[in-house]
């Protein structure tokens, strides 16, 4: 029997080439090696699949992200660069079309669709989780500070996903690290 772990493989890597709206059933369940009955007894129908591909990406960018910024690394300061450092290796050594979130969010522009508000739901993970580590960089620094640097860290980050999916990782996202040196600079405790 085939598993719900092949049929989100599959989705997985459609949705993000092809588009989830382009994907078809026949083309996911294809390539899960199973029938679309299969499938449909799996999820009940392509919109409940489309909510567990949102939860699916979620979960493992919240773990990539615990990763990547665990409080093993060091200061919160260091955790931030930590992070600039992980996703500048992912957009050199990945070819990809950007963040998969934001790619769903193009398709499902209604803010009213579940898709819509589940894929914001962890985008807005995303962002809390940077102001937990900005509020942690500058504890004495008003919490406005620390919201804003929040706020324009993600921005950088997004700019990054999106420039290297058109200008490539050498292009304009390059300069990440020098954006982002000169935002901590504004927010040093030193």
């Amino acid at each position: 029997m085939k598993t719900t772990k092949q049929v989100l493989i599959a989705a997985r890597h459609l949705f993000y080439w092809q588009g989830a709206r382009t994907t078809s059933v026949c083309e996911i369940t294809a390539g899960a090696g199973m029938s679309p009955a299969g499938m449909y007894g799996l999820f009940g129908s392509k919109d409940e699949l489309l909510l567990a591909y949102v939860d699916d990406v979620c979960m493992r960018y919240q773990e990539w992200f615990s990763d990547v910024t665990s409080n093993e690394i060091g200061s919160p300061r260091e955790r931030i660069i930590a992070l600039f450092e992980a996703i500048s290796k992912q957009i050199r050594t990945h070819e990809g079309r950007g963040c998969p979130l934001i790619l769903l969010l193009s398709e499902f522009p209604d803010r009213s669709s579940p898709v819509y508000q589940r894929a914001v739901g962890c985008k807005r993970w995303f962002r809390d989780q940077v102001g937990q580590l900005t509020g942690e960089l500058s504890e004495c620094a008003p919490s406005s500070a620390s919201e804003l640097l929040a706020d324009q860290l993600v921005l950088v980050i997004e700019g990054m996903y999106t420039g290297a999916q058109v200008y490539g990782p050498e292009g304009p996202p390059k300069q990440a690290g020098a954006v982002l040196d000169a935002l901590l600079a504004q927010y040093s405790t030193s």
